[in-house]
């Protein structure tokens, strides 16, 4: 049996002002008519029935995953009570479906990337599930670079030890982080290396085996955890041991360290939008290369993303290469160039009480 695990507690700081603590990216339209997470929930469709759909999340953003995926069987909807990272996330998914449809084969995606060309993309997670199938392993998603791009990790693979539909399997050397340009733009030259896409295929009981043998402290939770899956006290035991692991992504916990990896190579058109200049990137331009919305004149403005509101007016002028975001009170003025210190600017707010309000 097969199914998908949506993530979707992320808080998309990198996209104030539009996403708030209590509206996040993944619920905001920011490439098409609807948001990242009901099109990453259509995906899910093409690939198995609603009731092997799961979402994971955190307790204050159900409603939100109810509202925008009214036809989501509620029972699917699985809470972190405290957000520790993906690591946890995935743990809890895979002994929840574990314990209500047995050890089926994950396909886990976070619910805010942009992907093109569906064909392409099923036929790639279709050899995934034969890879992690056939060979026990821990199948990722690896997507072919397209430029030097210094936001992304990467995965450095190397023989093929199989095929599936066409599509090539290789074996894993190693995951690397984010790189500088020089060594973007290498690792593109050499074609070894692969965007580190951050969806994966497995079946439950070799992501928790790998789980409890490079993260025990996890492992031991999870098994808490499951034996208290549908008992009087399972809110309680759920809360009491994510209070005590640690917070860590499924990369740092697991993948990096583990010997049992393998990656699909993929290609479709794919971006994790993860800062208002993919939205840029991805979005139709006017003959300038901007991409505007709302109540916005501009004169001899080029490559900029500039969003307004119905109300009020943004006016620009003799600029480029610029973000601007209008949302209620709040304004974004940014370089596009540098979006990712949106941020570090966030932070900054945290630790001012006047602007708690507005995060």
């Amino acid at each position: 049996m097969r199914c998908v695990v949506i993530m979707a507690g992320g808080r998309g700081e990198r996209f104030w002002p539009k996403s708030r603590k209590s509206y996040p990216k993944q619920f905001l339209n920011l490439i098409g008519d609807k948001s990242m997470i009901q099109y990453a929930y259509l995906r899910a469709l093409e690939i198995v029935d609603n009731s092997k759909i799961f979402v994971v999340t955190s307790s204050d953003l159900v409603e939100l995953v109810e509202e925008q995926l009214p036809d989501l069987q509620p029972e699917n909807i699985i809470i972190e009570p405290i957000p520790k990272n993906t690591a946890a996330a995935i743990g809890l998914a895979a002994i929840y479906i574990r314990k209500h449809l047995g050890n089926c084969t994950m396909f886990v995606t976070p619910s805010d990337h942009y992907i093109d060309d569906i064909k392409k993309f099923l036929n790639v997670v279709d050899a995934g599930f034969n890879a992690a199938e056939k060979y026990l392993s821990l199948v990722t998603l690896g997507i072919t670079p397209s430029r030097p791009d210094t936001g992304y990790g990467y995965i450095e693979v190397g023989n093929i030890i199989d095929t599936f539909f066409g599509k090539n399997v290789f074996e894993v050397k190693r995951f690397v982080e984010k790189p500088t340009y020089e060594k973007a733009l290498e690792y593109l030259k050499s074609g070894k290396f692969f965007w580190n896409s951050g969806m994966f295929i497995w079946k439950i009981s070799s992501i928790l085996e790998e789980i409890s043998k490079h993260m025990p402290e996890l492992g031991e939770a999870l098994t808490n955890i499951e034996e208290a899956i549908g008992k009087e006290y399972e809110e309680e035991v759920i809360l009491e041991e994510f209070e005590k692991i640690e917070s860590i992504s499924i990369d740092y916990g697991v993948m990096e360290k583990s010997k049992s990896v393998l990656c699909i190579k993929s290609d479709f058109i794919w971006d994790d939008i993860g800062s208002w200049s993919a939205v840029h990137r991805l979005n139709e331009k006017d003959d300038n290369g901007n991409v505007i919305e709302g109540n916005v004149i501009t004169y001899n403005v080029k490559d900029s993303l500039i969003i307004g509101e119905n109300e009020g007016i943004i006016a620009v002028t003799s600029l480029s290469n610029v973000i601007i975001i209008k949302e209620g009170d709040n304004l974004l003025v940014a370089d596009k160039s540098k979006d990712q210190s949106i941020r570090e600017l966030v932070k900054i707010m945290k630790t001012q009480d006047k602007y708690i309000k507005y995060l």
